[in-house]
């Protein structure tokens, strides 16, 4: 080494570095992997977590000026981080998914190896409950007769049973809430799907609960252009209904079905159910 100034050359022995592949903290996975952006949902984060360095241990969703922290990071063990959402803040963030990053103070951002085939990184799903005020800034739910927009990126999940809108543009998502206990109602004069989504159920499974759309209006009532009134119209987006079937689609009566009779007998289990229609 040769100073650039002061005191003459001088001989430095040889450096050793060793990399250790098991202080180099890594997340697997996130329990539950959806959560209100008003925050409040517990996490709970597998991966290899080692021993923090001084500075401990933060969680965030999301990257830059967008990311909302995770509050009451505890470090279980060296498998198991949990912590709960904050608030994910205004504006809500424009795109519904955030990387779940783990950050070791002076150390560096956890790496990511997701256990689901197909993955390339942990993430939380933001989504918004339309009975809480916060998906509406601090207002109560949208009346009847109120006109209703769900902005694109957002993602609201309809929890409890709308009174009768004006009408409802959909540039964002909005899906049934499949666990919530009896029946769901959505009523509005016209349902707009303009860029954004309507569902009811995934690919992968049946709604699990009972979805009604109901469609209000008169002779008179305002049309949207192009489709008229009393409508769900698809300008641009996904409209997805998805209920359990009925099986099976039919079978033999056992005994004479009479006028006025509350039951009917019929060959084989069916999973008809009381009341339902088909």
């Amino acid at each position: 080494m040769t100073p650039a100034e002061g005191a003459a050359e001088q001989y430095l022995a040889p450096l050793n570095f060793t990399y250790d592949p098991s202080l180099t903290p890594r997340v697997y996975s996130v329990t539950p992997t959806s959560g209100p952006a008003g925050g409040g949902t517990r996490m709970t984060l597998t991966g290899a977590f080692p021993a923090p360095p001084p500075g401990g241990v933060t969680v965030w969703l999301g990257a830059g000026a967008a990311a909302a922290p995770c509050g009451n990071v505890t470090l279980v063990n060296a498998s198991q981080i949990e912590c709960v959402t904050g608030d994910a803040g205004w504006p809500r963030p424009s795109a519904a998914v955030a990387r779940v990053r783990v950050v070791y103070d002076g150390w560096g951002e956890a790496l990511h190896e997701p256990a689901a085939n197909g993955s390339t990184e942990v993430s939380f799903n933001w989504f918004e409950l339309w009975s809480s005020p916060a998906t509406w800034r601090g207002r109560d739910p949208p009346a009847a007769s109120n006109h209703v927009t769900i902005p694109a990126g957002r993602r609201v999940v309809l929890d409890v049973s709308t009174p009768v809108l004006g009408s409802l543009v959909l540039e964002g998502a909005l899906e049934f809430d499949g666990s919530a206990a009896g029946e769901l109602n959505l009523q509005a004069h016209s349902i707009l799907i303009d860029g954004g989504s309507l569902t009811a159920g995934s690919a992968d499974a049946a709604h699990a609960g009972t979805a009604v759309i109901t469609l209000h209006g008169r002779r008179d009532s305002s049309e949207l252009p192009l489709f008229g009134t009393k409508v769900i119209a698809v300008r641009d987006g996904t409209l997805f209904l998805r209920g359990r079937p009925k099986t099976p689609a039919w079978a033999h009566l056992n005994a004479t079905a009479f006028e006025g009779a509350a039951e009917i007998v019929v060959e084989g289990a069916v999973n008809w159910e009381v009341g339902k229609a088909r």
